[in-house]
C-alpha cells in the first residue's frame, strides 16, 4: 500500500523529515520573532485564545501567519508543500489557509472535531481539501500531539450548519456515538516531521502538560480546479471573528 492509498484508507498519513534542518531553524526563529512582536491580546482577531489547565486563558494561535513572514509564505506556497498536498488529493493544489498553533505549556487541547465543519461555505467539497501539520517542536502524548480516528473521514459527523462560533467549546464537536468502536491513533512527531490529513477525519488533542511549547504550522490546501480560495476563506473567517467579538462587546482589530 503506497502513501496515497494509506491516506485514502485512514484519512491521514505521517511523513518523516519533510523539513530539513535549515527549515526547522527558520521556523523556530520566525516563531520566536512573531511571538515577541505580535499583538497577542484577545482584541486582535488574528490571535485566538484557549483555556489553560489553571483556569485562565492564553493566546494559542496566529491565523493567518504567512502574511507576517515572507519565509513562511515561501514555504507554504512553494512547490514542495503543494506537491505533498497534490499527492494526497490526486491533483494540483493551492494554499487555502495557514496558521501557527503555539500550544504553550499548560494550554488545553481540542475536543474531537472535523475541520470541514468550519469550511462548509467554501466552494470546494471536503475531499478536495487537505491539511499538512508541520512539527516545529517534537509532538508527544505529554505535550498534546494530535490523535486521529482512522477511517471516519467519509462524511461530516456533525449537523450541517454554518458555524456561528468557530472557536467556542462546543463548535463542531463530534458526538461520542459517532466514534464508537474506533480506536484513535496518536501521531508522535519529531521536529521536521509532518502529518497530512483529510478535512473530514475526526481528530483531537490533549493538553500540553510540559513546560515548553508544542508549536505546529498548519497549511491547508484545496484542489486547484476550485480556484484560489485563500482570500475568500479569510474574508469569511474575519467576518465570523468580528461578529463573534462584537456580540461579546469587543469589535477587535485585525492584521497586527
Amino acid at each position: 500500500m503506497n502513501d496515497r492509498d494509506r491516506y485514502l484508507d485512514k484519512g491521514y498519513i505521517a511523513l518523516e523529515r519533510l523539513l530539513d534542518a535549515h527549515e526547522i531553524r527558520m521556523l523556530r526563529s520566525e516563531c520566536e520573532r512573531l511571538w515577541r512582536r505580535a499583538d497577542r491580546s484577545e482584541s486582535n482577531v488574528r490571535a485566538v485564545a484557549r483555556a489553560t489547565l489553571e483556569g485562565g486563558r492564553a493566546i494559542d494561535r496566529l491565523d493567518p501567519v504567512s502574511d507576517l513572514s515572507p519565509q513562511i509564505a515561501r514555504l507554504a506556497r512553494g512547490t514542495r508543500m503543494r506537491e505533498v498536498a497534490a499527492a494526497a488529493l490526486g491533483e494540483p493544489a493551492l494554499l487555502m489557509k495557514d496558521k501557527l498553533i503555539y500550544k504553550a505549556g499548560g494550554v488545553q487541547g481540542y475536543a474531537v472535531h472535523q475541520d470541514f465543519h468550519v469550511w462548509q461555505e467554501m466552494p470546494a467539497p471536503p475531499g478536495a481539501i487537505v491539511s499538512i501539520g508541520l512539527a516545529i517542536d517534537p509532538a508527544s502524548a505529554e505535550n498534546g500531539a494530535v490523535r486521529f480516528y482512522p477511517g471516519l473521514h467519509d462524511r461530516l459527523r456533525t449537523a450541517p450548519c454554518i458555524p456561528k462560533d468557530l472557536f467556542g467549546p462546543s463548535s463542531g464537536v463530534v458526538p461520542p456515538e459517532a466514534l464508537r468502536g474506533v480506536q484513535p491513533e496518536l501521531i508522535p512527531l519529531a521536529s521536521g516531521d509532518a502529518v497530512v490529513f483529510a478535512s473530514l477525519v475526526p481528530h483531537d488533542s490533549a493538553p500540553n502538560r510540559t513546560q515548553t511549547p508544542r508549536r505546529m504550522l498548519y497549511l491547508t490546501y484545496n484542489a486547484a480546479r476550485y480556484g484560489d480560495l485563500y482570500q475568500m476563506y479569510y474574508t469569511k473567517f474575519r467576518a465570523y471573528q468580528t461578529a463573534d467579538r462584537a456580540a461579546a462587546g469587543d469589535t477587535g482589530t485585525y492584521l497586527r
